[in-house]
This record gives structure tokens, C-alpha cells and sequence, in this order.
């Protein structure tokens, strides 16, 4: 049976000057797809800005024989290639959003070195080589078979393209080294943004303190359009990661701290311990602010509680301590509920204190 695709590279202006002569054909007759924001473009426009790799299309190409002009036919990537002539077009500007040095410009208003980089921009496109639509559908078909069901966070990429996702991308990449030489995540669950996921988790902790996981969506809604306190957040967050990693580094990969239950908890009781967490009771103790000099202490409060687990994980151990049980239910047990992660968090948090304040 004869091949029915091909493999090929078009730039931007192969596609701009096709669609000047009606030689591209933007036709949503097989795959139909909600019209995108302005968002959605300009984020997309910046993608190609940066460099950086878009996805494939699929065309069909024919020669039509009335005018014997070769007729390119979208089959799937209308939506992107629509917002890309129609940047060209000076249809929207880039936001200012998703790129500092070109944002609130028209493709026109670009200088023609820009504008020349990104005619030249490379997109990969599939060539369908059937003519018959029940040959195309039947491709589809088979590529749909191995398509795999988004999850939340996927979804939310694909819905979001404001601050919030851009600061949590952000730094989901910018740790992705600590993430896997840590054993926090993996590179195969990274590959379906878990990374991405965990950290929109840890920085909801740095703006509104211990919440449930259910929450996380609220946040890329609330903070699209308008993220005033981004750049503390990422501070922030930085310099907590980057504490943790001080104080417990070279053992956090074979710990009991690895796991996600437990690091975000770690995460919280640090970030309490150099900023205040929001909703913690740490003040009534009295506020400490921690320093290089107490990161030994922490050190070896966190060591002394994976003795005790360690001990309560042997078969033959009698669990007389109510509360390590308790937290041992917490970080086996509905881990993400609010209350559980509050108990986890005041108990790992008061069992650190006892090292810090009796040396005070």
C-alpha cells in the first residue's frame, strides 16, 4: 500500500504568502476547535518569538484543477496558524504578559530583524497525500488511539497563559535538577508536568499559606491576568528550596522527606521558619526567624524523627507516642485534605522547635 503522509518544513512566510494567493485553505471540517483567546495567541506568538519549538500540522495537499494552483488544506493546527497570520496581520499585539521586550507590539512595529526571524520561524508539518476524506479520517483515527487523556494539570496548560502558569513553569524548570536528584519526582511523571503541578502547590503555600490540592485551579484563574506579589513569591520560593537543600541536601534522596506528603510539608515549617506562613500559629510560640547558624539543629531534628519513624515502621515496634501516630496516618492517608496537612505541618513544626528554642 502506497504511503499516505510526509514529513515536511515550511516557514512562517511559506504560509503567509500561501494564504495571500488562496492557496491555504484554514478549513475546520475535520477537527473543529474552540476559537482561542488572546491569550492563548500571544503566548503562542511569544513561543515562536523565544525560539522555541510549536507543534506539528497536518495539511492536505491537492492540485486544484480549475486554476492548477496547489491547494493546501489544514486538517488539524487551524487555531495556530490562524493566530499567527493574524499577527501578521497586526490583528493583536504580544502582552506584555509573556514578554517583556516586545510586549504591546504589533508585528509591524517590530524591527526587521525581528520581523525577518520570525518569517523565517520553522514549523514541521505532516503531509497528508489522500485525497479522500475517509483515508484522512481514518489516520485520525489511528493517531487518536494513542493520544493519552490529559490530567488536571495538563488541562490547565492548555487553558491558562498568564502569570501564574508563566511563574509556575518558571520555576518547576529552574529546580528541575533538585526535583530529580532528590527523588521528589521522577523524569517520567515530569514528563506529564508533575513538576509544574508540585510547584503551583508550594508557591499557593507562599501567598495564602497550608491549602488543599483541590484549590490549585482558583489560582491560575485569580492570578492570569494580574500577579502583583509575583516577583516576593518566586523570592521566596527560591530561597526556601534553596534552604531546605542546605539543611537536609545530601539526605533528602534516601529520606522520608522525599515523598510528596512530606515535602510539602517540610516546605511549609521552612518557609514558616523564615517568613511566616500564613495561618500558623508559630507567632503565639514566639517568632523565630532561623539562620545559617540554627540550619544543624534542624538538621538533626529531622534525622532524630526518621529514627522514630523508622523505629514505628518495624513490625515488632509498640507505637506509644499518640502523636507520631497520628502523623504517620497523615502522610499515608488523604495527604492532601487541609486538615491533615495542618497536622502534619504543627506537628513537624513543634517537634523542630524543641531543638531550637532549648538552645536559645
Amino acid at each position: 500500500m502506497g504511503k499516505n503522509f510526509d514529513l515536511r518544513q515550511y516557514s512562517i512566510n511559506d504560509f503567509r504568502e500561501w494564504d495571500e494567493s488562496g492557496e491555504l485553505i484554514l478549513s475546520p471540517k475535520f477537527q473543529r476547535r474552540r476559537v482561542w483567546s488572546d491569550k492563548a495567541k500571544s503566548y503562542l506568538i511569544d513561543t515562536i518569538l523565544r525560539g522555541l519549538p510549536t507543534p506539528p500540522v497536518f495539511i492536505r495537499q491537492h492540485i486544484d484543477q480549475k486554476t492548477r494552483k496547489t491547494i493546501r488544506e489544514v486538517i488539524d493546527g487551524q487555531q495556530r496558524l490562524a493566530a499567527i497570520l493574524d499577527f501578521l496581520k497586526d490583528g493583536f499585539k504580544v502582552s506584555k504578559i509573556h514578554n517583556e521586550e516586545y510586549g504591546n507590539l504589533y508585528f509591524s512595529e517590530l524591527s526587521p530583524s525581528v520581523q525577518n526571524y520570525f518569517l523565517e520561524y520553522v514549523i514541521a508539518a505532516n503531509l497528508v497525500l489522500t485525497p479522500k476524506d475517509e483515508q484522512v479520517l481514518a489516520i485520525f483515527a489511528r493517531l487518536n488511539t494513542y493520544t493519552v487523556t490529559l490530567n488536571k494539570q495538563e488541562l490547565w496548560n492548555a487553558k491558562y497563559f498568564g502569570l501564574f502558569k508563566q511563574t509556575v513553569h518558571n520555576l518547576a524548570y529552574e529546580f528541575y535538577t533538585f526535583w530529580t536528584t532528590s527523588n521528589i519526582l521522577t523524569e517520567r511523571t515530569i514528563t506529564r508536568m508533575s513538576d509544574v503541578e508540585f510547584t503551583s502547590e508550594l508557591v499557593i503555600v507562599s501567598i495564602d499559606g497550608i491549602q488543599e490540592k483541590k484549590v490549585i485551579e482558583s489560582y491560575y484563574k485569580k492570578y492570569d491576568d494580574d500577579f502583583p506579589d509575583k516577583d516576593r513569591v518566586k523570592e521566596n520560593f527560591k530561597k526556601c528550596i534553596d534552604t531546605i537543600g542546605e539543611i537536609y541536601g545530601e539526605l533528602l534522596p534516601s529520606s522520608y522527606f522525599n515523598g510528596n506528603p512530606l515535602f510539602y510539608t517540610l516546605y511549609c515549617v521552612i518557609y514558616d521558619l523564615l517568613f511566616g506562613l500564613k495561618g500558623s500559629n508559630l507567632k503565639d510560640k514566639g517568632r523565630i526567624t532561623i539562620k545559617p547558624s540554627d540550619y544543624p539543629k534542624i538538621k538533626t531534628a529531622l534525622q532524630n524523627l526518621e529514627t522514630v519513624l523508622e523505629e514505628c515502621a518495624r513490625k515488632d515496634s509498640v507505637i506509644l507516642n499518640n502523636n507520631v501516630k497520628q502523623f504517620i496516618e497523615d502522610y499515608t492517608v488523604h495527604t492532601t485534605v487541609l486538615l491533615v496537612r495542618r497536622r502534619r505541618h504543627n506537628f513537624l513544626l513543634n517537634f523542630i522547635l524543641k531543638y531550637l528554642i532549648e538552645e536559645k
